[in-house]
């Protein structure tokens, strides 16, 4: 694969830290853009969307540090070494929704239609994201025969390049977020229960392809039965919100 992109001496540029840094700038742009159609300040919008990306990496570090903590444990520097990559999407929804929250209160606008401003662009970066995982070599998936099946240096056999699968899924998550956030201005919290219900779903199907992640509990990954936690918390609150009457 391609883990670094180039290096100038010493300072080395990896492709998974670009990656990354190319979704959060886009969903940055996406929040920027669409916060001034709501009435949302910018430098608000900004101070939110910082508050809410570093809490988010935390929380993915954290999580994957506690994952593999035995590691960590003898090798404490490299709990610093993001840029190789090593975070867990799920560590950095719990933080980044943390860090909303906690910013969100400060602010004076609703935060329902902030986090609904805020999802679609969080599937943006994700789908940068697994880009950067594939150019990585992590997360990778089972062998298989399929056409789609991609070389990887440390495996004899093709392999379903699940890290693109889901890349794909995002932006498609993307577009079908930013119509539901058009369409649902008298809804507040429709778009963010809909990401919240769709993204766990898809990411539960995608973890059969994966070869990388050890079974947690009854043939499950952890993965997995954290996504199933999310779409049913998701699609309570979805029901809940359905049955109320629409505003005007």
């Amino acid at each position: 694969m391609y883990p670094e992109l180039f290096s100038i001496g010493p300072f080395v540029i990896h492709t998974y830290g670009f990656c990354l840094a190319i979704g959060v700038i886009a969903g940055s742009f996406y929040i920027s853009k669409q916060s001034k159609k709501i009435g949302l300040p910018e430098e608000k919008a900004v101070d939110l969307i910082l508050w809410t990306v570093l809490s988010g990496f935390l929380g993915a570090r954290i999580l994957y540090v506690f994952y593999d903590l035995h590691y960590f444990l003898e090798n404490p520097v490299e709990i610093l070494a993001i840029w190789r990559g090593g975070i867990i999407f799920y560590g950095g929804l719990i933080g980044g929704v943390a860090g909303f929250l906690i910013y969100s209160g400060r602010i004076d606008f609703p935060r329902r239609e902030t986090l609904d401003l805020f999802v679609p662009a969080t599937a943006l970066a994700q789908g940068f994201g697994r880009i950067g995982c594939f150019f990585n070599g992590c997360c990778y998936g089972r062998e298989t025969g399929c056409p789609l099946g991609v070389a990887f240096p440390f495996s004899d056999h093709p392999l379903h390049p699940v890290q693109l699968y889901e890349a794909a899924f995002c932006f498609v998550l993307f577009l079908i977020l930013c119509q539901i956030y058009k369409r649902s201005q008298h809804r507040p919290g429709l778009t963010a229960l809909t990401y919240f219900m769709l993204y766990p779903a898809g990411r539960f199907a995608l973890e059969f392809l994966r070869s990388d992640m050890p079974l947690f509990a009854f043939g499950l990954t952890l993965g997995q039965w954290m996504s199933a936690g999310v779409v049913l918390c998701a699609a309570l609150f979805l029901a809940k919100s359905v049955s109320q009457p629409h505003a005007h």
